[in-house]
């Protein structure tokens, strides 16, 4: 079985060692993605949530961060509201993606 994978046009996805796993991962399809395509890609909002969490966060030890980043993702894993509000914004993401014209959107 095989199974879609999607990654936008970041310039370090086009990276000779990423390319080279992708080869060495048949399982894996990956689909074609816009340039532009953060906007259908609500990761991307996690990313920025997952960022402001650790504003003010200064580590001092790999450890620490870690420590953080397991502690927000857990809080952020837990809350079925968060996700669902996720889940449901990619109606209104493809409708403004399409009134753009495939460019940027506010997501």
């Amino acid at each position: 079985m095989r199974i879609p994978f999607v990654h936008d046009k970041s310039p370090i996805h086009g990276a000779n060692i990423i390319k080279h796993w992708f080869e060495d991962h048949p399982e894996l399809d990956v689909l074609p993605w816009p340039a532009k395509g953060a906007d259908l890609n609500p990761i991307e909002n996690v990313w920025g949530d997952i960022v402001k969490d650790c504003e003010f966060f200064r580590p001092r030890t790999d450890d620490e961060v870690f420590e953080r980043a397991n502690s927000i993702w857990e809080c952020y894993r837990n809350n079925a509201n968060y996700w669902r509000k996720l889940a449901l914004s990619m109606i209104n993401r493809l409708r403004l993606v399409v009134e753009n014209e495939g460019y940027w959107t506010k997501y």
